[in-house]
């Protein structure tokens, strides 16, 4: 069983490096699915240089200013081309989903 986890993201910078290791963590078999939905803050550039690294080969990269490392084999990063609404981000992520069971996970909790 495969598990896709679909995380949107608009203007996370300050949060997105600690949850895509937390997900990592996990010890399930999964795909991890990030869009990006027209950052502003700098989260758009930095999911710009994971999937640069990725193409390039790399299976990890220095985050967390050089405290930790994040593995890259199993991402998977999308970029909406204006920005549409986290539902938008959402059918997107649902629609590159090919996993068992799809999970939707948020970089922030909204009080």
């Amino acid at each position: 069983m495969r598990v896709s986890v679909v995380i949107p993201v608009y203007n996370e910078r300050a949060f997105i490096e600690e949850v895509l290791l937390r997900v990592q963590a996990s010890p399930v078999e999964k795909e991890i699915i990030v869009i990006d939905d027209w950052s502003t803050d700098g989260t758009r550039q930095l999911l710009e240089d994971f999937d640069k690294a990725q193409s390039a080969g790399k299976r990890e990269t220095v985050v967390q200013n050089g405290k930790a490392r994040l593995p890259l084999e199993n991402l998977r990063f999308l970029f909406q081309p204006q920005n549409a609404g986290k539902g938008a981000a959402l059918r997107r992520g649902f629609e590159a989903a090919s996993g068992d069971i799809v999970l939707v996970a948020g970089c922030r909790s909204r009080v």
